[in-house]
């Protein structure tokens, strides 16, 4: 299991995690109303008293459920929230016609969805791939654009919902370095190599004038 937690600029905190099992009630504290899912998202308020929103989500394939796992968090200056993770086949975050779809993929995928400060899901995008894919260390700019890294491994290009994936040509699982807009729309993606094992980014922050630190 992950949890994870950030302040959100005016006292609250951000959380996110999930639970190592089926998809099941989730109580996530006074007043709220329990969430159903597999991974969940919330926010506390500056008081401690209860929770001001939260969500809950699973992904299926086909009639059956597959776990979700939120791995990165972060909140810009309005109390905006973006959360990444993996999943397989569907996640389902309520956007009708752009939720996150997976492709044909034995392997999980990674996503991005961003909510509001009032916790209403705005957009989601799917890191999808033929072979494994994760969004497992998130920064924001001054801007709001999101830094994402992640693990990609066994396939031959990566998509984040564009017309054409990035080629990439991967056994041993590579790092990819991914910019994208507020909204979750690609600019640019890169990925480092690493000829003997599995690469792993585990952080990232960007500095006031937008350098990247890994």
């Amino acid at each position: 299991s992950h949890l994870q937690a950030i302040d959100d600029g005016s006292g609250g905190v951000i959380f996110a995690g999930d639970i190592n099992s089926p998809p099941a009630m989730i109580n996530l504290g006074q007043g709220q109303t329990n969430v159903q899912g597999t991974a969940f998202i919330g926010r506390a308020p500056a008081n401690g008293m209860g929770v001001s929103w939260s969500k809950a989500f699973s992904g299926t394939v086909g009639t059956s459920p597959y776990p979700a796992v939120p791995l990165s968090l972060a909140v810009d200056s309005k109390g905006n929230a973006v959360l990444g993770g993996s999943f397989l086949g569907t996640l389902d975050f309520g956007l009708g016609a752009n939720s996150v779809i997976g492709i044909n993929s034995p392997s999980t995928n990674g996503f991005l969805v961003g909510f509001s400060s009032a916790g209403t899901a705005q957009w989601a995008v799917a890191q999808t791939s033929q072979g494994y894919t994760d969004a497992n260390a998130m920064a924001l700019d001054g801007s709001g654009n999101i830094i994402l890294s992640g693990l990609y491994q066994g396939g031959t290009g990566i998509n984040f919902g564009g017309a054409s994936p990035f080629p990439i040509m991967s056994t041993n699982g590579e790092v990819i370095l991914t910019k994208l807009t507020s909204n979750g729309t690609n600019i640019w993606t890169k990925n480092i190599t690493d000829a003997v094992s599995n690469g792993y980014m585990g952080s990232l922050a960007v500095d006031l004038t937008g350098n990247i630190i890994a």
